[in-house]
């Protein structure tokens, strides 16, 4: 009796070869993605005594905006972060009209409103929240001392601003235009201002 016979199916080379590269890709993609693991760095050892340590000013937690004064310090300071302004914009003690504050008492620490200087400027009456206020000091958008033709114009003209209160003898403007900052302090009772042009 003869058997039949059937010949053994032998993939070709290229056809192995292509098996191969496909067991390697399922093999890979099978395996769980490697996660890294932390490289520990060396902690530096401290070089600081102790004494260092504790006299040590704390770090500092909020930096103040350059263009807005920071408010009154903890020393006590009221008009901290104010520069002086150029003489030719501090009011002068003399003047020619004697003006009484008109405005309401009630203003709120820290809640802006829109006030703009009157037609002479820093020289205009500044009254609100039931008094007078006269400049002592500024800065420019930069933290810098107000000293540009430009930053000076914005203040010996009436110009847009915006007024905050700090604190009850403490008033910060800050010019639209420029964004120099003003500070002013509280007068008591009426103030006689000079005539402009």
């Amino acid at each position: 009796m003869m058997r039949a016979m059937t010949p053994a199916l032998r993939p070709s080379r290229a056809a192995r070869l292509a098996l191969s590269v496909v067991a390697i890709v399922i093999a890979g993609c099978a395996s769980p993605t490697p996660t890294a693991s932390p490289t520990p760095t060396p902690t530096p050892a401290p070089t600081a005594t102790a004494t260092a340590a504790a006299t040590a000013p704390p770090p500092a937690t909020t930096s103040p905006s350059p263009s807005t004064p920071p408010g009154p310090s903890p020393s006590g300071d009221l008009f901290a972060g104010a520069l002086p302004l150029p003489p030719d914009l501090l009011l002068p003690p003399q003047g020619d009209f004697l003006v009484s504050p008109e405005s309401d008492p009630g203003l709120t620490i820290d809640t802006p409103i829109l006030v703009d200087l009157g037609h002479c400027g820093l020289y205009s009456p500044m009254d609100l929240d039931g008094s007078l206020w006269e400049p002592v000091g500024g800065i420019d958008r930069a933290g810098g001392p107000i000293d540009t033709d430009a930053e000076v114009g914005v203040l010996i003209n009436s110009t847009r601003g915006e007024a905050v209160l700090v604190a009850r003898q403490r008033l910060d403007w800050r010019a639209a235009r420029e964004r120099v900052v003003v500070v002013f302090r509280r007068i008591d009772g009426p103030r006689a201002y000079p005539g402009c042009q």
